[in-house]
């Protein structure tokens, strides 16, 4: 199972088929004890992560008896986070087959990113003649 979030808990679903199954969280291969502030066991459900970080990324999984759960989790930091770029067309504009034209194309930036470090390329796709 695959995870991408950008905040908030994060439900890691590890439920036991039975009441008197322990299950254990791993992540990255380290043994994880609830501390009941940033991941506490939840009765029938598994785990709740809190507040997650960039830092919480990683492969998880849940180990009980003989069975054992994965889940990759990926958490992106919003502060580097790019929206899809926006491609602007004029109205009324028509295009001929074999012609140049020019398309308007916006990124918005967040405030916590340097313009200097945002990298912009296009990529045609294999069928595509420039």
């Amino acid at each position: 199972m695959r995870a991408t979030v950008n905040q908030g808990p994060v439900d890691i679903d590890c439920r036991p088929t039975l009441p008197n199954i322990t299950v254990m969280l791993y992540k990255d291969g380290q043994q994880i004890i609830p501390d009941f502030d940033k991941i506490l066991p939840i009765q029938k459900k598994g785990f709740l992560l809190n507040d997650v970080s960039f830092e919480d990324s990683g492969i998880y999984y849940c180990q009980a008896n003989n069975y054992t759960r994965t889940i990759i989790l990926t958490v992106q930091d919003d502060s580097t986070y790019l929206s899809e770029p926006e491609i602007q067309i004029p109205s009324n504009t028509h295009f001929v087959l074999g012609s140049p034209f020019s398309l308007l194309c916006m990124l918005n930036i967040s405030k916590n990113m340097s313009q200097s470090n945002t990298k912009l390329e296009w990529v045609l796709p294999p069928s595509a003649e420039v």
